[in-house]
């Protein structure tokens, strides 16, 4: 039960997660580093600038100029009389919420309208941010296979298995029953090739056999 109550508090965080990356937006500096100004290019800036829903413009500008948002046909004529908004603090921001409507901006100071302070902004209609950068994708790295020895278990913790060494009998890897073989072909291997090396020696000769450890000693006594 408190396993389930676990994997159900892991979801809901994961999904509002989600959630909330998907209705957060960003800052949109208008104009780049030069902000609201006569110097940038703001029909340039605009056109390489992606606006979602839920995107915030940022007019950056000094007291020599304001924030209008005004309707398509003031923004043509750089002419209004009742702006929709205005601002003149110096850092305005305008968020923008509905998806697929235009919004104009102008500055209603002198001229800088007509010379090009001035700002469309269509939001797109869905809250896809994977336009936002180029990420260039990187090419998988090759894979080398290298043989290794397997691993051996002891406790926690995984070893490496020594490689055995060929042609050589280990008591601990062949267990007690390859000793007990081992023992008796050194006892019975005298008894059984006695006959054919006392042959030259005669009837009256006869082996006698010591066992050491692993080695092996024949005495021939006649």
């Amino acid at each position: 039960m408190e396993n389930k109550r676990v994997v159900k508090a892991a979801m809901v965080i994961v999904i509002a997660s989600t959630l909330v990356r998907c209705v957060s937006g960003v800052n949109l500096t208008v104009g780049g580093a030069t902000g609201w100004d006569l110097s940038s290019n703001i029909r340039g800036w605009a056109a390489k600038t992606t606006f979602h829903p839920g995107d915030f413009l940022v007019f950056n500008y000094t007291p020599l100029h304001d924030v209008l948002e005004v309707n398509r046909t003031e923004f043509a004529a750089c002419k209004t009389i009742n702006p929709i908004g205005a601002y003149t603090d110096g850092e305005s921001v305008v968020q923008l919420n509905n998806p697929g409507v235009a919004r104009y901006f102008i500055c209603g100071r002198s001229d800088h309208c007509s010379r090009g302070l001035k700002l469309r902004v269509r939001v797109t209609t869905t809250r896809d941010s994977s336009g936002r950068g180029h990420h260039p994708r990187q090419r998988p790295r090759p894979h080398t296979h290298r043989h290794q020895p397997p691993k051996t278990r002891h406790g926690d913790d995984f070893k490496d298995s020594p490689s055995p060494k060929s042609g050589s009998w280990d008591s601990k890897r062949d267990g007690p029953l390859g000793y007990m073989w081992f023992i008796g072909f050194l006892v019975v291997a005298p008894v059984i090739l006695a006959p054919v090396i006392l042959h030259p020696f005669g009837s009256g000769s006869w082996i006698s056999c010591h066992i050491s450890g692993d080695s092996l000693s024949l005495l021939l006594i006649g």
